[in-house]
């Protein structure tokens, strides 16, 4: 039979043979200590105790310590709890993007630029048109002016 970890939110487990590096603790025999590792297991029901086991994961060095003043004498790091996962179905939906842009068509800074500047040239281009046309328009009145003054 394997171990596994007897801590919330913990799913470290190990089988026969040893296919993690993961070390696994029973509890201690002292009392008041015992006391402490179920307290921190922080579970409402436990196997039977001679079951009960902790992962190194819940030591600072990841393993226990027999001496009273190292902070690996009781375990104390906690685990957040894992998120579930909803239905495969909906999650793949959801994070799927429902139009794909092509490589081509994606955005990229040089394409930005370079459309950024094709506008600037077209609007210089624009721009020098429109005052060609007012020069013109402007000459051809003033020539029409001089000749209705003679």
């Amino acid at each position: 039979m394997g171990k596994v970890c007897s801590a919330a939110n913990c799913t470290n487990r190990q089988s026969f043979p040893k296919s993690t590096s993961t070390h696994f603790y029973g509890l201690p025999t002292d009392p008041e200590r015992r006391r402490k590792w179920i307290a921190f297991l922080n579970r409402k029901k436990l196997p039977q105790l001679k079951y009960v086991s902790v992962c190194g994961a819940h030591f600072v060095s990841g393993e226990k310590s027999q001496n009273s003043l190292h902070p690996d004498f009781i375990p104390t790091i906690q685990l957040s709890p894992r998120k579930k996962i909803s239905s495969t179905k909906n999650s793949i939906n959801s994070d799927t993007p429902k139009k794909v842009i092509s490589p081509r068509k994606a955005w990229t800074p040089s394409k930005s630029l370079k459309r950024l500047q094709r506008h600037k040239k077209l609007n210089e281009a624009r721009e020098r048109y429109r005052i060609k046309k007012i020069e013109s328009s402007s000459s051809s009145a003033t020539s029409s002016t001089k000749q209705s003054n003679k």
